[in-house]
């Protein structure tokens, strides 16, 4: 185990916490720097409140922690049905360099997945 990732992993569940189960996984992808400073990593994140991600200057971890409680249950149940298709608990095992600008549905070798 690398140092710190037992921090980084405490800190992940104590924001995961915080969110509505539908989009939990978007915690443990916030504190994934490398996969949440690509391009599609911040689309993902602006997309939970494009004010709160310019007031957090594009910190997905603040992002989560300041959002309101309404309006991420507003995010967890589009999730339901919008991206009912993109499995968040697959994003953070995706390269950053493998993944379409498409969207989240690129498997870790580019493939894309079915629908």
């Amino acid at each position: 185990m690398n140092a710190g990732t037992s921090d980084l992993a405490a800190a992940a569940d104590a924001l995961r916490s915080r969110l509505p189960e539908q989009i939990a996984a978007l915690a443990g992808i916030a504190y994934n720097y490398r996969w949440a400073g690509t391009p599609v990593g911040r689309e993902l994140f602006a997309s939970v409140d494009p004010k709160r991600w310019a007031a957090c200057a594009a910190n997905p971890v603040r992002l989560l922690q300041e959002a309101h409680p309404s309006r991420l249950e507003a995010v967890a149940a589009v999730r339901s049905t919008d991206v009912a298709d993109r499995d968040l608990e697959d994003v953070p095992n995706v390269s950053p360099l493998a993944t379409s600008q498409a969207g989240w549905r690129s498997g870790p070798s580019g493939q894309s997945r079915a629908s």
